[in-house]
């Protein structure tokens, strides 16, 4: 098996980031996915029957923690994002997908 991961950060423009993940699950709704589990206002996790085998994980900026070591380059781009002004409507997206043989 192979497991693949993407990050994206994403600007969702909203001015409350308590409302950014919200703001972003009703867009992916809308786009068929599904909320597996819901933390909010912090977390929630998605999935879609269209992306099998793939699961989408929704982070508020704030809240997102990331490893140095384990992701130097995710890192980096977290910093610089976090030394901006206005990050309150940014979000972070993991995609993480399972390829089976």
């Amino acid at each position: 098996m192979t497991a693949v991961t993407d990050v994206m950060v994403a600007d969702m423009r909203v001015p409350e980031s308590r409302e950014v993940l919200e703001r972003a699950v009703a867009l992916l709704r809308d786009r068929s996915w599904m909320v597996d589990t819901e933390r909010l206002p912090d977390w929630v996790s998605m999935r879609s029957d269209r992306w099998e085998d793939t699961e989408l994980s929704l982070t508020r900026f704030e809240s997102f923690q990331v490893d140095e070591f384990e992701d130097p380059q995710l890192a980096k781009v977290i910093k610089s994002v976090r030394a901006r002004v206005g990050t309150e409507g940014v979000i972070v997206l993991e995609f993480d997908r399972k390829d089976r043989p």
